[in-house]
């Protein structure tokens, strides 16, 4: 934010056009450590065995895991379904910052009568839960994707929103989505909530003499 001059003092109204261009930067560079992860986490999970007659591999571990994929398709295999974490990551992060905070600044000028650190917990509750809400079908198709690790199911992102729409309509990109928002709020509402309090501990209060 302050590379790209935005008044980061609170005494100004966010700068939401920057927030979410730095939030976009933000989820392209994580997306170095994160997909490789995604990859191995999605594939773990996909491991339910119903008999040795269906299951060709089954991994220990994700160390086990990433080495035979790394075996069998190079690192290239680690990033499988990066384009599909791409678009569900960069507008996801760029819109939870925005939501935290527009919220954040909102509830400061409007109820600053109630603590700033519930307000910060519902905030960034709030941003998480919308945030996936928006990307849940990108979500959907890029656990799918990740999933068929051997790609007999699926050769990209558009044969596999289309096979899974024929398969179960509409309603497929939106499964998992009551579950993940309840995990959401609680999750990103404590994270957002200890950044802000760690931020202010060191100076930077945000929103609280402009409120008064």
């Amino acid at each position: 934010m302050k590379f790209l001059g935005a008044d980061t003092s609170g005494q100004t109204s966010p700068a939401y056009g920057k927030i979410m261009l730095a939030g976009s930067i933000g989820g392209l560079v994580q997306l170095i450590p994160a997909v490789p992860i995604d990859v191995i986490k999605v594939v773990l999970q996909s491991q339910i065995p119903h008999g040795q007659k269906t299951v060709s591999k089954y991994y220990k571990g994700p160390v086990e895991g990433a080495i035979d994929i790394i075996k069998a398709q190079g690192v290239r295999g680690m990033y499988r379904g990066l384009p599909t974490q791409l678009i569900r990551d960069i507008p996801a992060s760029a819109t939870y910052f925005m939501i935290f905070e527009y919220m954040t600044y909102t509830g400061s000028r409007h109820i600053p009568h109630i603590s700033s650190t519930f307000q910060a917990f519902v905030a960034g509750g709030m941003a998480g839960v919308l945030s996936w809400a928006l990307i849940i079908p990108f979500d959907v198709i890029k656990s799918r994707i990740q999933a068929d690790s051997n790609r007999k199911l699926y050769s990209g992102f558009l044969d596999c929103a289309i096979k899974s729409y024929r398969e179960n309509g509409i309603k497929i990109f939106f499964r998992g989505l009551s579950l993940t928002s309840l995990r959401a709020f609680p999750v990103n509402g404590v994270t957002l909530m200890v950044h802000t309090e760690i931020m202010e501990y060191f100076g930077q209060e945000k929103y609280k003499e402009s409120s008064a």
